[in-house]
């Protein structure tokens, strides 16, 4: 006689859904409740509560089996609490991840009988990397309040790999082997304020500067353009000067 589904008992796992829209949500808020501490230093300790349904949450799948990957824990599907338990654990270790470059390892306390109520404590230990990990994860450092940006007393610089312009620890990704790529290795490639010409720029690109047409003006023309609109985005501020026949760069 074969057993009904019901009278098996169903391993079940937990998994962070890493790049899920939730997941990111849940980051950019731990990092802005940092944020929120600023300045940072060795030692200091800061708590953020976290609440599924009340506070930005990360998505946590529940499957079968062992293919749950890097923080996958196991446990009954049957068994409501233990897997609330198995969901907590798996928030543990989805903090450590996310915060122990820079802070000593996280844990949490319960705030009810609701093991998804809690508030995580840490304590800073390496406040200087926290910005650079911050980008890594995908944080947006814009809606921080605590980082005060100087851009025009310092010089964004070009990076070919990855393609990118970096200024004052912002990041203005750029499409590689694209117009906007190769307009900023030409500008970049000179003193700000040198004049560039649109030919001469396209000539470099093409590698050829007999077949040159009338209208090429515009491609590098808009090139620009949309550098500057990027660059504006996250700043503020226009990278280039730019005119009908020539642009230049300002900073």
């Amino acid at each position: 006689m074969s057993k009904g589904i019901g009278n098996e008992k169903v391993s079940m796992q937990t998994k962070i859904e890493l790049y899920a829209p939730k997941t990111k949500k849940f980051n950019q808020y731990i990092f802005e409740k940092i944020d929120e501490r600023m300045p940072l230093r060795t030692g200091k300790l800061i708590e953020i509560k976290i609440t599924e349904g009340d506070t930005p949450f990360p998505e946590i799948t529940e499957i079968p089996n062992d293919i749950a990957g890097e923080w996958g824990k196991p446990g009954d599907a049957r068994n409501y609490e233990a897997r609330q338990e198995m969901r907590l654990e798996t928030l543990d270790n989805y903090m450590n991840h996310l915060l122990g470059v820079f802070c000593f390892q996280p844990y949490h306390r319960t705030l009810s009988l609701d093991p998804m109520s809690v508030i995580f404590s840490f304590t800073i230990t390496h406040p200087e990397e926290m910005l650079g990990w911050a980008q890594e994860v995908g944080i947006d450092l814009r809606k921080f309040n605590g980082i005060k940006h100087n851009f025009e007393n310092t010089e964004p610089n070009f990076l070919e790999e990855p393609p990118q312009i970096e200024w004052d620890r912002v990041i203005i990704p750029l499409e590689p082997e694209s117009y906007q790529f190769y307009v900023c290795k030409s500008a970049f490639s000179r003193k700000k304020g040198k004049t560039i010409y649109w030919d001469k720029v396209k000539a470099k690109i093409d590698g050829n500067e007999e077949n040159l047409k009338k209208e090429d003006w515009r491609i590098i023309y808009d090139a620009v353009r949309a550098v500057n609109r990027k660059v504006k985005e996250a700043t503020k501020l226009n990278l280039f000067k730019v005119s009908k026949k020539t642009f230049y760069r300002l900073y």
